[in-house]
């Protein structure tokens, strides 16, 4: 079971969702746009392009510790 949480805001209502295994195109960009961030930055944490699908879809299913991905979706959004 998914679990989700809503928040209004002024520029509307947000959704933060527990990340599911058909989210994995979405989470891989997250990671990515992230890595480029902090690359711009000099920090060499997230390194795009070193996300392995594999990886990143195992950890959507079958997660340790009870940690898990979360997204943020804007009202409206089917993701």
């Amino acid at each position: 079971m998914a679990r989700e949480h809503s928040l209004s805001t002024s520029s509307g209502t947000i959704t933060i969702a527990q990340a599911q295994p058909s989210d994995i195109d979405i989470v891989i960009s997250i990671l990515e746009e992230a890595g480029q961030w902090l690359l711009e930055r000099g920090i060499y944490q997230w390194l795009p392009g070193s996300f392995s699908r594999d990886r990143i879809a195992s950890s959507l299913e079958h997660s340790k510790y009870g940690k898990q991905p979360f997204m943020k979706k804007r009202a409206g959004e089917n993701r």
